[in-house]
């Protein structure tokens, strides 16, 4: 059987009871980037932890994105009710 997709895999996840809305509020409370947090879970189910350097270099390398894009489209349109995929 062939691994999951992490984008088949971020879906399944994100329909789970309450994910969405705890995702949202780390999001919204926390600034936790709820992309970065799902290829976590993806890449733990099938490759293991991630050692502490990748986790690093995953934050520098997302952070630049997040600070400015991702949190400006927020604060112009944030995000009260979780999608529905």
């Amino acid at each position: 059987m062939s691994p999951e997709s992490l984008w088949n895999s971020s879906v399944r996840v994100y329909r789970l009871p309450q994910v969405s809305e705890t995702c949202l509020r780390l999001q919204n409370e926390h600034q936790l980037d709820v992309n970065l947090l799902l290829f976590a879970h993806w890449y733990g189910r099938h490759h293991g932890a991630l050692a502490p350097e990748q986790l690093d270099e995953l934050l520098a390398f997302t952070r630049p994105w997040a600070s400015e894009v991702v949190r400006p489209l927020r604060q112009q349109n944030p995000i009260r009710q979780p999608a529905r995929l």
